[in-house]
């Protein structure tokens, strides 16, 4: 198990932008830090270079996935990994603490956890027809519902 249980938003950058690369200048184990991105396309991805990186590139010699599930499966195998992924994805024993902040869905819900981005949907017009019931069903109670079991945190909280 790695001991870093927390890190602050500097040196998450500082990692993905290849500026610290072992964990022992972080006061870790001296093992090389091995960084994991979701690829480009991804609405996480844009989400950590804006407001991770301020708008910096993730070091291009950073290898990307294309699925959280690739990423947190990757961080469980490898004691030096360290990746970022939705918190419906989330696994209590790799997940750090950001800023002193635990990621629980209390801190997400009262904005203090500084990784945090609501989903949203975009339509190319005002919806109607199957996509207007979609999104009606998917934000009712029933769908909040959905949403929670899957771990994300729903509207109504």
């Amino acid at each position: 198990e790695n001991n870093i249980k927390n890190l602050s938003i500097e040196q998450l950058s500082e990692i993905f932008e290849c500026k610290i690369n072992n964990w022992k200048l972080l006061d870790g184990f001296d093992l090389p830090i091995l960084p994991i991105s979701r690829s480009a396309a991804s609405g996480t991805h844009l989400y950590f270079i804006k407001h991770i990186l301020k708008g910096e590139e993730i070091c291009k010699s950073i290898p990307s996935v294309s699925t959280t599930n690739e990423i947190v499966e990757f961080v469980r195998k490898n004691i030096n990994a360290i990746g970022y992924g939705g918190i419906g994805y989330a696994d209590s024993s790799i997940q750090i603490s950001v800023n002193g902040i635990p990621p629980t869905k209390e801190n997400v819900i009262n904005n203090s956890y500084p990784i945090s981005r609501y989903l949203r949907y975009y339509t190319s017009q005002k919806p109607n027809g199957n996509i207007k019931k979609f999104i009606d069903w998917t934000t009712s109670e029933e769908g909040q519902k959905i949403v929670e079991a899957m771990g994300y945190i729903p509207l109504w909280n």
